[in-house]
């Protein structure tokens, strides 16, 4: 039914749609007999009412049909709505058939509930009036009992059984009162036991906050002593183990002094005012090593100082005497050299480079206005790691550099030949001198290789 209406105002829509169009079409003829002549509009016009005239039969007939079809298209839709009310009158009838089994089967199960329930009441009540018959016929025939007794004798029965009842509801009674009493005195000593428990628990919360505060200042105290402990083990040059989060430490400074290589070398080598590589090289060699001596120099002259001021060197023999205690009457100056140790490593370094560096260079024919800013910022970095290496370890040392012996690789890296294409190499020259501490080599320096002769070719391959 839904979709017959909806055909039928569809259609209707469409229809009129059309007669929109030919509105449209009749108004553009009109305009356009309009703007033409008038003996031709007046021809025109003649033929435009014929052909209007045919068009308005041809329109009315098909509005005659379509009207027509319209009301035999409206008078089927009773008729399928009636047939749809039929079909759901049915429907609803099936159900209610289908309903009434399901209902009846229903109705019989709960007749046969509450008959059961009925029967279990009855049995129930059947059972608690036989009972209260049997109370019944034992108190009559007590009564008749009584009745036949002499009447002395049964006031003195009756007198009898009520003070037997009395005494066994006091005997009832104090039974109660001695069970409550009973229940009470154990409540009580329950409730005065857990306030002692509770107590204790207070008094050992407070004791063991008070040993975790002493645990914790104690463990403060031997931290700080330890840390002090490494301080001066580390000064001394005994630590073994060294401190990750210290920027100091004996391997950072190596790290340290390997970079300048990589990075301030490169930079000073390039604007070396010399054309032979190898002199190059000799003289940013000359700086480092120089720079490490300059270091080492003014280390042995503060600890001078101090002696002649506090010990006394004046007096050969007062001095003597007191040697062996140097190292403890020392260590107030190492702690404040470590304390210091990066303003004093600018100042030594500042001092290097503007005193030291230009006697150096002199020595190779350079003059002071020939001194490129990135020689100078190499040098002063050479003076200021030198310095940091003696304050924090002082046996660190350079190592014992020489040409013509064979290439150690546990001391060098290769410059710029490789070792696989020669046979038993010796060092030519140093470029770069290799760090020791007292038990090897720190961090490696870099020399150039030379063999006296060539591998074979099958085994450069």
């Amino acid at each position: 039914m839904a979709s017959a209406i909806k055909k039928f105002f569809s259609e209707k829509q469409n229809r009129l749609e059309g007669e929109g169009m030919v509105q449209r079409q009749a108004y553009s003829q009109q305009k356009r007999r309009e703007r033409e002549p008038k003996g031709l509009k007046q021809q025109n016009t003649a033929n435009v009412r014929s052909q209007d005239t045919d068009r308005q039969n041809y329109e009315r007939s098909n509005k005659i049909s379509e009207l027509e079809s319209e009301f035999a298209e409206i008078t089927t839709i009773p008729i399928n709505i009636k047939a749809e009310a039929d079909n759901v009158v049915k429907e609803k009838e099936y159900f209610q058939n289908a309903h009434l089994p399901s209902k009846k089967e229903i109705d019989e199960l709960t007749e046969r509930f509450q008959n059961g329930r009925c029967n279990q009441k009855v049995f129930q009540k059947q059972k608690r009036l036989e009972g209260e018959g049997m109370v019944q016929r034992q108190a009559y025939s007590h009564q008749k009992r009584r009745e036949r007794e002499p009447k002395g004798l049964n006031q003195q029965n009756t007198a009898i059984v009520d003070s037997q009842d009395t005494v066994r509801q006091n005997y009832e009674m104090s039974n109660k009162i001695s069970e409550l009493e009973s229940e009470f005195a154990e409540i009580t000593t329950m409730l005065i036991n857990i306030r002692a428990e509770a107590d204790n628990a207070v008094k050992e919360k407070e004791y063991f906050q008070n040993a975790h505060l002493r645990s914790k200042k104690e463990i403060d105290v031997l931290t700080e002593r330890l840390r002090k402990l490494d301080g001066d083990k580390l000064r001394q040059g005994r630590l073994t183990v060294s401190d990750l989060s210290d920027p100091n430490r004996t391997t950072e400074l190596g790290r340290r002094f390997s970079e300048i290589y990589d990075n301030e070398w490169t930079d000073a080598y390039e604007k070396m005012p010399l054309k032979k590589e190898e002199k190059r090289i000799g003289v940013l060699y000359g700086i480092v090593r120089s720079a490490f001596a300059f270091c080492q120099q003014k280390i042995d002259e503060q600890n001078r100082t101090i002696e002649t001021i506090i010990l006394g060197k004046g007096n050969e023999g007062q001095s003597e005497r007191i040697t062996s205690k140097n190292a403890k009457l020392m260590q107030p100056l190492n702690d404040l050299r470590t304390q210091l140790s990066a303003e004093a490593a600018e100042n030594i370094a500042q001092d290097y480079t503007t005193n030291m560096l230009q006697v150096i260079l002199s020595g190779f024919s350079i003059k002071p206005k020939d001194i490129h800013p990135a020689i100078q910022q190499y040098a002063f970095k050479c003076a200021e790691i030198c310095w940091l290496l003696l304050v924090f370890n002082g046996q660190v040392s350079l190592y014992d550099d020489e040409e013509d012996v064979p290439f150690d690789l546990d001391a060098y890296k290769p410059y710029t030949r490789r070792l696989s294409d020669m046979e038993q190499p010796t060092v030519e020259f140093v470029v770069w001198p290799a760090l020791c501490k007292k038990f090897g080599v720190l961090v490696k320096g870099v020399a150039q290789p030379k063999g006296g002769k060539r591998k074979p070719l099958d085994l450069q391959r």
